[in-house]
């Protein structure tokens, strides 16, 4: 099913209607709008012109095998909702996603990227102002969602989005058998400014650097604390644990290294601070390492 709409692309030298931009619907996909005031709403191609703007907008797609219900999900969006007035979208591809055969989900991360950029589009019509509000957070496999989003809005705006966060971004078919190029994967391209938590390297997430800025809490992984040595699923996790907790707490500190081991010798003590999560500053550069908790509150006051 198809929806023609004007896009206006809005930049600023010029103001220009462009061409009638052919909106492709999935019904595979759907997105539902939380807001601090009012009942959950599924978005369409009517309502969806009826979305608020002028708030600061995320979207939140969660990776392979969960369900949008998770508790994880409806806490993310309380914290955001304790912090302040936001658009919070939480992506359903359950329907792709929620296979036992990874493949399958991932040969889809594409089309659903192509669904939810087509849907940030239709807000506003590339409205500059808008995309500077828009930050994306994905898990896993939905950290990559989330680079084909970007491409997606830069492809028809001509201006990238605000902000990606990758919580532990998968590595099955990304880092490895080989690591594939840019145009399929989250990179530091892939918005203005790409943060990243890096706490299963090497298992299910991507250890190499991929962001603007790289968090690797107690090394990035392959075991977090408070997660058994062979949960790698535990370790994977942490990474929206960490971030959940960030969106009211600026406590997560890591310290700019080259490495993990340099970290843990003491030689980066006086490098770079930086504030892991939500509150990252949007000039940070580089790879940080920090430690935290096993155990809820997991940030290290120092």
């Amino acid at each position: 099913m198809e929806t023609i709409v004007k896009i206006i692309v809005v930049s600023p030298i010029f103001i220009a209607t462009c061409c009638s931009l052919s909106i492709e619907t999935n019904e595979n996909v759907l997105i539902t709008l939380y807001t601090k005031n009012s009942n959950p709403k599924q978005m369409n191609d009517k309502n969806i012109y009826t979305v608020d703007t002028s708030k600061h907008t995320i979207f939140i797609i969660p990776g392979w095998r969960s369900y949008t219900n998770e508790t994880w999900l409806m806490n993310l969006t309380r914290n955001y909702f304790e912090k302040g007035d936001f658009n919070v979208f939480i992506v359903d591809w359950t329907n792709y996603s929620f296979s036992y055969n990874y493949l399958k989900s991932y040969n889809k991360v594409g089309d659903v990227g192509k669904v939810v950029a087509n849907s940030i589009l239709m807000m506003t019509g590339s409205s500059e102002t808008f995309l500077n509000n828009v930050h994306l957070i994905g898990h896993s496999l939905g950290a990559h969602v989330c680079g084909f989003v970007g491409q997606e809005v830069y492809k028809v705006a001509f201006y990238k989005l605000a902000r990606i966060t990758g919580l532990d971004p998968a590595k099955p078919g990304y880092e490895t058998p080989m690591k594939i190029g840019f145009r399929y994967r989250l990179t530091e391209y892939s918005a203005q400014f790409v943060d990243v938590i890096h706490t299963n390297g090497g298992v299910l997430g991507f250890a190499g650097s991929m962001g603007t800025a790289d968090f690797y809490p107690n090394g990035g992984g392959p075991t977090q604390p408070g997660c058994a040595v062979m949960d790698e699923v535990c370790s994977h996790r942490m990474a929206y644990y960490f971030f959940m907790e960030s969106i009211l707490s600026n406590n997560f500190v890591a310290k700019k290294c080259a490495s993990w081991d340099l970290f843990s010798q003491g030689k980066c003590n006086k490098s770079q601070k930086a504030v892991m999560g939500e509150s990252v500053s949007l000039t940070t550069r580089g790879k940080f390492f920090l430690k935290t908790n096993p155990q809820p509150p997991f940030a290290i006051i120092i």
